[in-house]
């Protein structure tokens, strides 16, 4: 005859899984963080976000982490720009080489040196064709889920 056993939970706590998804979120932040500071890493340091960071916080039924900034450069560059004439303003002249390799690429957390080449040209005025939006909050949301997802699961299995 077999014998049967029964498992019995162990209670937990409300808190305690609270607190577990609290430290998971924490911990994929840091990731988070690191991609901002991989993206911006060769930016010039007057044109590096500065970020605000919120939560992780109860939001009706979701626990939540922002991080926000208002910097324009990281703006234009996250969501591109349409095409829009170029006018000198503090010169008679704008002047730039016509070569341009940028330091982003859409869709790549990786941000190169970037650099210009070619003549010197100098018009009054141009007509820029406009930057293609890199999306790179996107490109860390892939990564980032799985992340969370491991990072909670890591701090419930600890219960």
């Amino acid at each position: 005859m077999s014998k049967v056993r029964f498992i019995i939970p162990k209670p937990i706590s409300v808190s305690a899984v609270r607190s577990a998804v609290v430290q998971g979120m924490q911990a994929t932040a840091k990731v988070v963080r690191n991609s901002h500071e991989l993206f911006t890493q060769t930016w010039d340091p007057s044109s590096r976000p500065e970020w605000k960071e919120f939560g992780p916080q109860q939001q009706g039924g979701a626990m939540v982490w922002r991080r926000e900034t208002v910097s324009t450069p990281f703006i234009y560059v996250e969501l591109g720009t349409r095409p829009h004439l170029i006018v000198a303003k503090n010169a008679p002249r704008l002047a730039f080489q016509v070569g341009f390799v940028p330091k982003t690429l859409p869709g790549r957390l990786v941000s190169g040196m970037g650099k210009t080449f070619g003549p010197w040209v100098f018009p009054i005025q141009v007509n820029h064709p406009g930057t293609a939006p890199r999306h790179i909050d996107q490109a860390i949301v892939e990564i980032v889920c799985p992340v969370l997802s491991r990072n909670i699961n890591r701090e419930l299995a600890k219960l």
